[in-house]
Parts: C-alpha cells; structure tokens; sequence
C-alpha cells in the first residue's frame, strides 16, 4: 500500500482592509460605491463607503463634508472619512440595516397612522436640520431612508448633498436645491400615508401639502401628522 502524501501547508491571509478598517463582506455595489460592511475594536461594526474612481473622488468628498455638518439623531453618522492604498476616498458610516423605508412600505402593503407618523416626523425634523446647517440631500425618496437596529428611521444616502451658507428660512424659499427636497419628502409623505387605510385622501393631501408649502417642511409636515394622530412603534 502507498504512502499517504505529505500534508499540504494552506497559506492563510490577513483579512482584507479598507482605510484602517477591517473589511468583514461587501454589502452593495452602486454606479459610484461601493458598500463593505467593516468593523473596528473600537467603532464596532461600521459601513465603509469606497468611491470606484479618483476622478469622482472630489464630489463624493463634498458630499461627506456637507453631511458632516450636519448633527441630528435621525441623520446618518459620519464617523470618519479615509483612503485606500490607491488613493481613493472612502467614507465610514454607521452600520444600519440594510432595509430601506421603500423596501418595508413594499412589504407591508398597509401601515398604521401611527406607524407612518414614526417614520415620517424623525424624517422631516432630519431634513429641517440638514437645511438649518446649509445642506441640502439631494436625493430624498423612501430609498433614502433607512433604520437602526431599534426600528429608528434615519435620513442617509447623502451621495448627492451639496452644501452652502446656512440661511433663515424664508430665504430659501427660492433656492432650487432646497425645494428638490421639499419635493422629495412631500412625495415620501404622500408614499407613506397612501398606505394608511384609515385616512381619506383630504387628509393625505393636507399633510402633503403641509410638507410642500413651508420653508421649512419637516416641522410643518410634522405638526400636520400630530393633528391626526399619536406615534406609534413600527411593526417590521
């Protein structure tokens, strides 16, 4: 009987890395992004945002520098921002769940009042805080919106946001960048409450139109949400 071969020595490679962050499973792949989620001893688990090309490289960092201004508990973290070996940027985010507010809408089908009021009001306050800093998103829609672990909605996506001098309310009644956004949680709002049984569409369009009319809309689309009900906890 022949020998049994020697055994083989298996060469075992340090887990990859992106800017100092160990990378644990590529999440998504966007026209411009892509998504790791990465974790770190300190941070714990994160989302590490890496630009495909250097030559888009000055946008995306414009974009994160817009979002760093911006501090607001509804708003998605930016806890860092770094390089890969080739020079490209890479923003590292909060890790939320990957279930977008279009994705859970989808699924349910119906929401309570309650529900789309826990979704919708954090959204709004989120979008007046980012305005107040001088930042618009660019890109409000219910992909935009994600969760944290305890079901709390989060305005993320900030790809597009742009950035400028911080100005009252009434004079960005005007600015076309502000009022894209004005568009975009109308039209979430409008998304939202159309899954709510109990409201007839007086009532929609009234908070929708709440949203559109105000220079600053996340606090009138609110006001117009507790007029016809309470909060209530979001069912995933």
């Amino acid at each position: 009987m022949s020998s049994s071969p020697p055994p083989v020595a298996v060469a075992v490679t340090a887990p990859a890395e992106c800017a100092g962050y160990r990378v644990v499973r590529r999440l998504a792949t966007g026209s411009l992004v892509d998504v790791d989620l990465g974790f770190d001893p300190d941070a714990g688990a994160v989302a590490l945002l890496t630009v495909h090309r250097r030559t888009d490289a000055a946008a995306f960092l414009a974009a994160h520098a817009a979002l760093a201004r911006v501090r607001h508990p509804h708003v998605v973290r930016l806890l860092d921002v770094g390089a890969t070996d080739d020079r490209r940027p890479v923003a590292v985010l909060e890790r939320l769940e990957p279930m977008t507010a279009a994705a859970f809408l989808g699924r349910r089908g119906t929401i309570g009042l309650g529900e789309a009021i826990t979704l919708l009001a954090p959204i709004g306050q989120a979008l007046d805080a980012c305005h107040d800093a001088g930042v618009a998103h660019g890109g409000l829609d219910a992909s935009a919106v994600l969760f944290r672990a305890d079901g709390a909605p989060v305005l993320a996506s900030f790809g597009a946001a742009s950035a400028a001098e911080a100005v009252p309310p009434a004079a960005r009644a005007l600015d076309a960048r502000y009022a894209r956004d004005r568009a975009g949680l109308a039209a979430l709002a409008r998304l939202t409450l159309g899954r709510v049984a109990e409201l007839d569409a007086a009532a929609v369009d009234g908070a929708v139109g709440a949203a559109e009319g105000s220079d600053r809309p996340g606090a009138a689309l609110g006001d117009a949400l507790f007029a016809l009900g309470s909060a209530s906890a979001l069912r995933f």
